[in-house]
């Protein structure tokens, strides 16, 4: 049990490190191209603005580092491949959006003090918000539960309850609008019929 456990693990060590490779290029490239040019497109209704800004779902916000390493416990080997090709192409997806339709966030970035101060000087310092549609934490987060429980449908409402405080923070801390949650739940579904579940069961 302990060895099988560990064989997961590393092979979701090693899937990790190529998908950390991937985003960091992807987004990295498209949100330079998109801040290098002046045509950008806004996509959310100016209401939105009016969402209020709660510094404490910044911990939901982050809580997606965590969710994302439950597959290493819970999915097979071949899962894992499976998995590591639905988030690669939803990657992949995600940057052609980003470059045909960039669309830079609409909140003014706000100076938050305190507690939860070092997650959003390190947030800002990373993320310059110049690619929100689709919202890529939306596509991994809505994907993750979407691939967990098609293991362990008995912990559904534990799983979609947490995605849906993560879909919820992304509003409260200012990070994305609404048609970017939904552009990242259908990005995310789309991966998970086309590339995950074809993968393991040949599902058309």
């Amino acid at each position: 049990m302990f060895s099988l456990q560990r064989e997961r693990i590393l092979v979701y060590l090693k899937l990790s490190l190529f998908q950390t490779f991937l985003f960091v290029s992807v987004y990295g490239f498209t949100n330079w191209f998109a801040l290098k040019h002046t045509w950008h497109f806004q996509l959310y209704h100016p209401l939105e603005l009016q969402i209020p800004f709660i510094p404490a779902f910044i911990l939901g916000y982050v809580s997606l580092n965590v969710l994302m390493w439950v597959p290493a416990f819970t999915l097979s080997v071949d899962e894992l491949h499976a998995l590591n090709r639905a988030m690669g192409w939803a990657t992949v997806i995600a940057g052609i959006f980003f470059l045909l339709l960039p669309a830079p966030i609409g909140f003014m970035r706000t100076e938050v003090a305190g507690a939860f101060a070092a997650f959003y000087q390190k947030l800002y310092h990373l993320d310059e918000k110049a690619n929100t549609f689709p919202s890529l934490h939306i596509t991994f987060s809505f994907l993750f539960v979407r691939i967990i429980l098609d293991s362990i449908k008995k912990y559904a409402v534990y799983f979609w309850s947490w995605f849906l405080v993560i879909a919820i923070s992304v509003l409260l801390t200012h990070q994305h609008h609404l048609i970017d949650i939904i552009g990242g739940i259908i990005l995310a579904e789309f991966c998970f019929r086309r590339f995950y579940q074809r993968t393991l069961y040949g599902k058309h």
